[in-house]
């Protein structure tokens, strides 16, 4: 009912979606609950729909100039050599 009083009408209701479409519709309605508050990029990247993301605003010339292996942060050398791990690719 909330939804409806919101948007006046029945466009946003998730009753009846796939389960495809419903992730979907989570996705998009996290997005927007937390635009201002910075954590949409780490859940893009989680999810890796980084592409898809951008490829969205394709109409301003964005573009990504960047691949999977720019989606994991460096591991601190220090902690490499102590437990003898491999860095992430790229690093």
């Amino acid at each position: 009912r909330v939804r409806d009083r919101a948007f006046g009408d029945q466009s946003h209701q998730y009753a009846g979606l796939t389960p495809e479409k419903f992730a979907d519709a989570v996705f998009d309605e996290f997005g927007w609950e937390n635009v201002f508050e910075f954590k949409r990029w780490f859940q893009l990247v989680r999810t890796e729909k980084v592409d898809e993301a951008i490829g969205k605003n394709a109409a301003i010339g964005a573009r990504l100039n960047a691949n999977k292996e720019n989606y994991l942060f460096p591991i601190p050398v220090r902690q490499c050599e102590l437990r003898g791990w491999k860095n992430n690719p790229g690093y």
